[in-house]
C-alpha cells in the first residue's frame, strides 16, 4: 500500500500507525461506489479498509521484530485469509453491480429449543432449521 501514498505519514511521535481507516475508505470509494445496486456499499468499504489495515499491522510486525519461522509462517497464513477476504469483497461489489449474482431461497422447515443447566447456570438454546426452496 505504500507504493500508493496511502501511508505517507504513519508514525508520530516515534510511533508506527497505520494508514487511518477514512483514508483507505476514500481511496476505496472511487472504486466502489454507492448507487451501483449493491446494499451497504459503506459497510462494504469499511470491512475492506479495516482488513487492509490490519494487513499493515502484520508486515509492520515482521519489519520491526526478530520472530520465529513459525511466527513468520503463521503471519504469511494470516496475508493469505484477510488478503482473500478483501478479493471476495472486491468481487462480490463486482459481481453485484453487474447483477451477475445468483440468489438462493431458503424455507424453515423446522425449530427446536433446549434448556441446558449446569450448576446454578441455566441457558437456552433454540434452533431453527433450513433448506433451499426449489
Amino acid at each position: 500500500m505504500n507504493g500508493l501514498n496511502l501511508c505517507k505519514n504513519c508514525r508520530t511521535d516515534g510511533k508506527w500507525l497505520p494508514t487511518s481507516i477514512s483514508r483507505l475508505e476514500t481511496y476505496l470509494g472511487k472504486f466502489i461506489a454507492s448507487g451501483q445496486g449493491v446494499s451497504n456499499v459503506v459497510g462494504l468499504r469499511k470491512n475492506m479498509a479495516y482488513n487492509i489495515q490490519y494487513l499493515q499491522f502484520q508486515r509492520q510486525l515482521l519489519s520491526e521484530l526478530d520472530v520465529t519461522q513459525v511466527i513468520i509462517t503463521q503471519v504469511w497464513k494470516m496475508h493469505i485469509i484477510v488478503g482473500t477476504s478483501i478479493v471476495e469483497a472486491l468481487l462480490y461489489f463486482l459481481i453485484t453491480s453487474k447483477n451477475e449474482h445468483k440468489t438462493t431461497q431458503w424455507k424453515q422447515i423446522g425449530w427446536a429449543s433446549s434448556t441446558l443447566k449446569r450448576n446454578t447456570v441455566e441457558g437456552t438454546v433454540e434452533n431453527m432449521f433450513w433448506c433451499f426452496e426449489s
